[in-house]
């Protein structure tokens, strides 16, 4: 929703040396085309707006799901993480950052986490927020805690985990951070880690 609160704060902090793909295709749908086309004139030279959704599965071309700002069910173009990767020229990233207002499992769920290479992984999850009834709340509790087993199978490692509270409702989302066990803030997936006694 036009909102790069996170990429500048991470751009800012590495001196503006990353490049940041922000894939979204709902921006020309929440506001206009016209607008959609001066706010992405403003973005620095390092952020690359793609108009796509992102899906785990490869044989999804188009995702449908509805607008938050009305407008009913509409269809939109979307690519595999995969493939976003190979499209801009890459075969890993530092770090992934997933905010899709409660679909996060889906995606989590489809992506081949095992041929992914990411350093960081982190996204929010709602399983109170889309839930209900406290049955729902606890299969959707059980199915994100399965998402997670699928990222540990990958090799990834979760370090952080943060209640995001809701008004006085409690915890209606986390945030939650995973990072990759072969990957290093200083070498990237470039060294080997070092598996010996430290």
């Amino acid at each position: 929703n036009y909102d790069t609160v996170f990429e500048d704060m991470v751009s800012s902090s590495s001196q503006h040396q990353c490049n940041f793909y922000i894939y979204d295709p709902t921006l020309a749908a929440t506001r206009s085309q016209a607008e959609l086309d001066r706010w992405r004139k403003t973005l620095p030279k390092n952020y690359h707006l793609r108009e796509l959704a992102i899906t785990g599965d490869p044989s999804v071309k188009q995702l449908q799901f509805g607008s938050a700002y009305g407008g009913g069910v509409r269809s939109y173009p979307a690519t595999t993480l995969e493939e976003a990767l190979r499209a801009n020229g890459h075969s890993s990233a530092t770090m992934l950052k997933i905010d899709i207002d409660g679909f996060e499992l889906e995606l989590l769920r489809s992506a081949p986490w095992s041929r992914l290479r990411f350093g960081l992984v982190l996204f929010e999850v709602h399983p109170i927020q889309h839930a209900a009834s406290r049955a729902d709340y606890e299969l959707k509790f059980q199915a994100a805690h399965e998402a997670f087993g699928l990222l540990e199978l990958a090799g990834y490692r979760m370090y952080s985990a943060e209640p995001v509270y809701v008004n006085a409702g409690g915890a209606g989302a986390w945030e939650v951070a995973f990072i990759h066990r072969d990957w290093s803030p200083r070498t990237g997936f470039s060294a080997p880690p070092c598996r010996g006694n430290v």
